[in-house]
């Protein structure tokens, strides 16, 4: 892991760091940082300010005595421009970079540095895991691996083990989560014996295997389904995608979606008996239904200003519903009705902030805001 820092004397420390994530090979984040103040989470990928090209942001910082009103940058990896995050990278790679900053402090005075320097991807991860078999010739394949969710250039091969070189693979795509690859085979000749392998892609098209393991595809057992909640969300208002996973057992899944409630709702809850660690879901939460092995769904006619707890679900044909990781968004303002502009709030102070969607902020930005008041009150304001 490779970290680059610059020092700015008169407004204290002041870093660009530059990283590949701690626990996974090929999504390349980045984060902004005026002393301890972090722009950009590496750890949860959640930006606190969208990471951009020229995008405006207020910095406050007690220790630095002033506040940085605009903060702009162009990015350059191997000399293309970047706005976005990174993906596709090569394992044990090596990157160069040129970073270009400007920031404007309260008194409209520009400041400006360059930072040069080189990081590295680490080693690739894959150790391919023991398939299951769900039904004769149908059978689950999975790998361990240090790839990102976000990945998509990601899958396995197959092949009969009777077969020579001379033949081509099958190949599929696979599913990742929390460093775990899936894939679903199905109608595999049950007269043979297989081999399969996980395989990961670079944007170059360069390809990396892990290991060949053998398949017998009339070794049956009964699994449970694979149901994952990822912590991947997108508010807008009292609106919110949501997204999770699934992945069919033994059985075949009848239904599958999210279940979604407001925290703290007077009402029943109760965990699913028989499931170890499984969420204590409201007897009268409202379900939407999703579709394929990565679903997602928008919810909507949300309360604004509310947390809601969600979890991505599937039912079998025996009955049973399992359930993915509880997690939680908290809705916008209400900005229908807010038509007044003012210059700035008087005696009432500022407690959260709000862009004309309703999706908070975390600190104040240039242009319209809305802002909610400590005395209760909600205002648009022109930031200037």
């Amino acid at each position: 892991m490779q970290r680059n820092c610059f020092r700015n004397s008169e407004y204290g420390r002041v870093d660009f760091n530059l990283y590949t994530s701690k626990k996974h090979l090929t999504l390349l984040t980045f984060w902004k940082q005026f002393g301890n103040y972090i722009i950009y989470d590496i750890e949860t990928r959640l930006p606190i300010s969208l990471f951009k090209k020229n995008t405006p942001t207020l910095i406050t910082k007690e220790s630095i005595g002033d506040s940085v009103k605009a903060f702009s940058y162009k990015l350059l990896i191997d000399g293309n421009e970047i706005e976005e995050t990174l993906r596709g990278l090569e394992p044990s790679g090596k990157y160069n970079y040129s970073a270009n900053f400007q920031y404007e402090d309260n008194n409209g005075n520009t400041y400006s540095f360059t930072k040069t320097g080189e990081i590295y991807t680490s080693n690739l991860t894959l150790s391919t895991l023991q398939p299951r078999v769900v039904t004769p010739g149908n059978v689950i394949v999975a790998a361990e691996s240090n790839i990102d969710d976000d990945e998509n250039n990601v899958g396995f091969e197959w092949r009969r083990t009777d077969c020579t070189n001379d033949f081509a693979s099958n190949t599929g795509a696979a599913y990742v989560f929390d460093g775990q690859m899936e894939g679903y085979i199905r109608n595999l000749n049950t007269e043979k014996l297989w081999k399969f392998r996980p395989y990961y892609e670079s944007a170059a098209g360069n390809r990396y295997y892990g290991e060949w393991v053998g398949l017998d595809p009339t070794n049956t057992s009964y699994f449970e389904p694979t149901v994952h909640t990822y912590a991947w969300y997108n508010v807008q208002g009292n609106e919110a995608e949501v997204k999770g996973y699934a992945m069919r057992g033994s059985d075949n899944i009848t239904e599958q979606g999210f279940m979604y409630w407001a925290q703290g709702a007077a009402s029943s809850r109760q965990a699913v008996t028989g499931k170890m660690n499984a969420p204590a879901v409201p007897t009268d939460a409202t379900t939407v239904k999703g579709t394929g092995n990565v679903m997602q769904a928008k919810l909507k006619g949300l309360s604004f200003e509310t947390t809601y707890c969600y979890v991505a679900y599937v039912k079998t044909s025996e009955g049973e519903t399992f359930y993915g990781d509880e997690r939680q968004f908290t809705t916008g303002v209400d900005t229908s009705g807010i038509d007044d502009v003012v210059a700035a709030p008087t005696s009432a102070t500022a407690v959260a902030y709000y862009d004309l969607k309703g999706r908070r902020l975390e600190s104040p930005q240039k242009g319209l805001v809305i802002i909610r008041m400590s005395d209760g009150t909600v205002r648009k304001v022109m930031m200037k």
